[in-house]
């Protein structure tokens, strides 16, 4: 990715990547990109070609994606656990912005309460309960296959043929393991939208109006609950609004970044 250079670690024994700009400036502001399910950081390069000269910018690849081994830990807990060491071993300076997509959106808001080092949440179709179907706890080929199926309704309808393949050339490559954790942290957890009222970080959702997966009326109750919350509307873009209308997304971040 252009401006960023690729690193990695072990953490436990397994080989985690991430991205980082290519000199890290203690005098600029940081911010980490954590992508969602069936995704990986290269997915936001869009976004990140935008702002990545004046910001430090961090994108990993979760357990399981892109050059990431796969961690096997469908326990949230036990899993944030492992990206707080990950993000101990990056150096990311902090305090540190955060931004997640759908199950990014959502391991955010969990940390959010927990770690003190972040300064605010930028979120993007965020969720506090996913609720699962059984097909996509049946077994790791059938979750993947699925979630292949059903990609395309994460894109507007008149969105170019050639990115929806795109995306799905890029699912085909992913691990059907590290796809199915996911789903089985979402099946055995929940977020208790009354805790959020204990968050006191400023929180700024982005939501795209034909969102097929995640409802206007659930990001309305997640900021009905956030003290410091506002929401920004994406006119189009599907589910990965942020990869199908990078351009709306952009002039949100960039206005949501200047805020001090």
């Amino acid at each position: 990715m252009k401006n960023l250079c690729h690193k990695y670690a072990y953490i436990y024994g397994k080989k985690v990547s991430w991205y980082e700009t290519k000199e890290i400036s203690h005098n600029k502001k940081t911010v980490l990109f954590v992508h969602g399910i069936a995704s990986k950081g290269e997915h936001w390069e869009g976004i990140v070609s935008a702002i990545v000269g004046q910001y430090n910018v961090y994108i990993i690849n979760r357990p399981g994606y892109a050059t990431s081994d796969f961690y096997g830990c469908s326990n949230l807990k036990l899993y944030c656990d492992f990206l707080i060491e990950l993000f101990r071993i990056m150096g990311i300076p902090t305090p540190f912005i955060y931004v997640g997509h759908s199950l990014g959106a959502f391991l955010g808001l969990y940390l959010s309460m927990y770690v003190k080092n972040i300064e605010k949440l930028i979120l993007l179709a965020p969720f506090v309960k996913y609720n699962v179907s059984n097909v996509l706890c049946y077994s790791e080929v059938e979750c993947k296959k699925k979630v292949y199926n059903s990609s395309m309704h994460s894109f507007p309808t008149d969105i170019s043929q050639e990115m929806v393949e795109g995306f799905q050339k890029d699912i085909e490559q992913m691990s059907a393991a590290a796809i199915f954790n996911d789903f089985r942290i979402l099946l055995n957890h929940e977020i208790d939208i009354n805790e959020l009222g204990s968050n006191i970080l400023p929180t700024y959702i982005l939501y795209a109006s034909d969102d097929e997966v995640v409802s206007i009326r659930k990001i309305r109750k997640i900021c009905e609950n956030i003290k410091f919350c506002k929401s920004y509307k994406i006119q189009w873009g599907g589910h990965n609004f942020f990869i199908s209308n990078p351009e709306e997304c952009i002039v949100a971040i960039k206005e949501i970044l200047k805020i001090e």
